[in-house]
């Protein structure tokens, strides 16, 4: 499980619209066609990545199941 703490959700939800947006022009996401998933042009990585930039304040823990205690985000931090 992953716990993500960040501030504004408007800002956050604009960094992940304009993330899919820009994943979606890559050339080899352009002739994609049917049924295209977010996780088809997005990686995880990818989203984390651009939350964090959008809103640096942003902490990300990892929550192994059934575990109470966070392990860490990717930076070494705890939510």
């Amino acid at each position: 499980e992953l716990r993500i703490v960040t501030g504004d959700q408007a800002d956050v939800t604009a960094a992940m619209l304009f993330a899919v947006v820009r994943a979606a022009l890559q050339p080899a996401n352009r002739d994609r066609t049917g049924l295209v998933r977010i996780t088809d042009i997005l990686t995880l990585d990818d989203a984390l990545s651009t939350i964090k930039i959008a809103v640096p304040e942003t902490r990300i823990a990892y929550y192994p199941q059934n575990k109470l205690n966070p392990v860490s985000d990717r930076n070494g931090e705890v939510a």
